[in-house]
């Protein structure tokens, strides 16, 4: 059976409804661990959410698969999302899943929506969908390999804010 610690937000509703969907019970118990403070990017909320990922992966010995950024902006929220990573690497049976930053949050749009954000470079894309599949398949592969990274569409943000300011045409 496959349990979603958490699970809020468009990849977090989006995985409930695919797991539901695929009707997914193994013999084996694996754990998705879908849950950090993402709008709080201060190292004193980051440290938090480190040391409960901590302490969740000391308290089982179940299959934990985590799911974390392929950001690699100098930032708290990455640096005690590598360190989590780490932990459940020395810790051992755990796979960790890479996404960029975007998927988990939408933020980038609305910002962009309300031109409280410059369009500048790439914004890379996942849908949650392909997202959840991924996990889903990867999940449950128990090879060597530990870490996946999803690569999704690079599209430039001026790209983005033209299709979000044609979206919101009226008329």
């Amino acid at each position: 059976m496959i349990k979603l610690i958490d699970g809020l937000g468009i990849l977090g509703r989006q995985l409930k409804k695919e797991i539901k969907r695929w009707n997914i019970h193994e013999d084996k118990d694996l754990i998705i661990y879908h849950t950090w403070n993402v709008r709080d990017k201060s190292e004193s909320a980051q440290i938090v959410e480190y040391l409960k990922f901590c302490s969740f992966i000391s308290s089982t010995k179940k299959k934990i698969v985590f799911i974390s950024t392929s950001s690699e902006k100098n930032s708290h929220y990455v640096e005690y999302k590598q360190r989590a990573e780490a932990a459940l690497l020395v810790r051992g049976n755990g796979v960790i899943i890479r996404f960029p930053a975007f998927v988990a949050n939408n933020n980038i749009f609305m910002e962009l929506r309300d031109e409280l954000k410059k369009p500048e470079g790439i914004i890379e894309c996942v849908t949650p969908e392909d997202a959840s599949r991924f996990i889903l398949d990867d999940a449950r592969f128990d090879g060597k390999s530990k870490i996946y990274t999803y690569h999704g569409t690079m599209i430039p943000a001026t790209v983005v804010k033209k299709i979000l300011d044609i979206g919101g045409e009226k008329g």
